[in-house]
């Protein structure tokens, strides 16, 4: 079964969970395979309701990696990752706790800055940006600092830090170090990971 391809593998995903009623564990033999079509190790799976997506019907709970209690996980993106690299799927998690905790920064930050692109001068689809370091320069440098982050899923979709003492510590990191500005959205995508000039 390792070679089968990605829609293959989604395919076969499919039929396991919707042979499985909502609220039941997986048997054994369901959680086994299920584990081999997403490429990732499960210690338990269960078909669940989607708390923010309603037509979800293939929402799925599990115990994987370090968890200690179920959490919604995408078997999508775990399928897409692939079991070769299951560090890409916890950064992709650690971006979104991340972002998220500095959210408020970046309003703040909007409502003071002049109101035009500072690059094309358009005051049209204004963003945030982070004119330097590229916040993924930033958030790897605060990892390799603190190390492994404790995050837990949040209201059943996303994941937000285990604890505000961790939340504060990154977002006064990111307060000092962080220098931002007003990118229109086009010229935002263009920049990449270079310093805004």
């Amino acid at each position: 079964m390792t070679k089968m391809t990605k829609k293959a593998r989604i395919e076969r995903a499919r039929e396991i969970i919707d042979r499985n009623d909502y609220g039941i564990p997986f048997n054994d033999d369901d959680l086994a395979e299920f584990s081999i079509v997403t490429g990732c190790e499960l210690r338990y799976a269960c078909r669940a309701i989607d708390p923010h997506y309603a037509t979800n019907d293939r929402h799925v709970v599990v115990l994987a990696y370090d968890w200690v209690e179920p959490q919604g996980w995408s078997w999508r993106k775990a399928i897409q990752i692939g079991q070769e690299d299951i560090a890409q799927h916890i950064r992709a998690r650690y971006n979104q706790v991340m972002r998220d905790a500095i959210r408020e920064q970046m309003i703040e930050f909007s409502k003071t800055a002049e109101k035009a692109c500072e690059k094309c001068a358009t005051t049209e689809l204004l963003t945030v940006d982070h004119a330097w370091p590229p916040f993924s320069s930033l958030a790897s440098e605060y990892l390799s600092e603190v190390g492994a982050l404790q995050i837990e899923e949040h209201e059943g979709s996303g994941f937000k830090f285990s604890n505000k003492e961790d939340e504060r510590r990154w977002q006064d990191y990111h307060m000092v170090r962080a220098k931002l500005g007003i990118l229109c959205r086009s010229c935002n995508s263009k920049k990449g990971a270079r310093p805004a000039v």
